[in-house]
């Protein structure tokens, strides 16, 4: 454990873990018990605590963490990593990779030789190759039956998508980190450079940019898969979209569980069988602790 991870014994009470939390500026702590890793302690594990109108001072952090939480080390193998995920109820595992052919190709192999020939698997290698690079590792996820290739190359290489988009059978998209509204979606596809869209409520323009998006694609016969890893108010936003359309399959759950939460009274929580639920309260449906996040925040600009 780094000294920048907050540790807490099994045996302090919620009062004083939250206020080690408040002290380091954090939303999550592990629980070590005799150096050994048995939990987590989230804000989330603290609101339950809350609401079920527990005395801070008197109940303990065993009863209320995350027992067998979801964490990986350098040491962690990806096949260990997989394994964990499915044992999560996780529907589909998205990896990211060091952009060395070569290793990624092993390394997409090893995943699947774990999860099986069926289970669905992605690859986001953040604009890592080059384009005869990228056409050799999307043929080897071609044969591996990986679903989509995403952002294989930057992202304002318009030629070259359209390229490695011919050229390959797996579906090729981009990251969404540079697709500012459903315009750009609109060149991207209008070429034949993507064949699946990737955007985001929060970075493209809000919800009714994401929902033109969707629909452009729909339009085209292509799937628009949202982003939704971040903050919770981010995963809100996208989710609320996501529920209001047909051609987006999954929702892209942030890793760690609970370490996106900072600040919330209300999560997106991952259900038994792998699946979300759309908040159904006000707006986004979710709600903002402001009395936490006024206590978490360093700066305002």
């Amino acid at each position: 454990m780094t000294r920048d991870v907050l540790g807490v014994a099994p045996e302090d009470t919620l009062g004083e873990a939250a206020q080690k939390m408040v002290e380091r500026g954090v939303g999550s702590a592990v629980v070590m018990d005799f150096g050994r890793l048995i939990g987590i302690l989230t804000e989330r594990d603290l609101l339950r605590a809350v609401a079920a109108r527990t005395h801070s001072s008197e109940a303990r952090v065993r009863e209320w963490m995350t027992a067998e939480p979801m964490t990986a080390t350098e040491d962690t193998s990806p096949e260990e990593a997989a394994r964990t995920m499915l044992e999560h109820g996780f529907r589909a595992i998205k990896l990211h990779c060091w952009g060395d052919p070569d290793r990624d190709i092993e390394l997409f192999q090893a995943v699947r030789d774990q999860v099986g020939p069926k289970y669905p698997l992605m690859v986001d290698a953040v604009g890592s190759y080059n384009l005869s690079d990228a056409v050799r590792v999307g043929r080897a996820l071609e044969r591996l039956d990986y679903e989509w290739f995403e952002m294989p190359l930057r992202d304002q290489h318009v030629q070259a998508y359209r390229t490695l988009a011919a050229a390959l059978d797996i579906p090729v998209t981009s990251g969404e980190v540079h697709t500012y509204g459903f315009q750009e979606a609109a060149n991207y596809v209008g070429q034949g450079a993507w064949d699946i869209v990737r955007i985001d409520a929060g970075i493209s323009g809000g919800i009714t940019s994401v929902r033109k998006a969707a629909a452009l694609a729909e339009a085209f016969g292509l799937r628009c898969e949202i982003h939704s890893h971040g903050y919770t108010l981010a995963q809100a936003a996208n989710l609320q979209v996501m529920g209001s359309i047909s051609n987006c399959r999954y929702f892209e759950y942030p890793m760690p569980i609970g370490a996106f939460d900072a600040g919330m009274r209300d999560v997106i929580a991952l259900q038994p069988d792998g699946t979300v639920c759309v908040p159904a309260k006000p707006g986004l449906g979710v709600e903002v602790d402001w009395e936490r996040m006024d206590a978490l925040t360093v700066a305002r600009f």
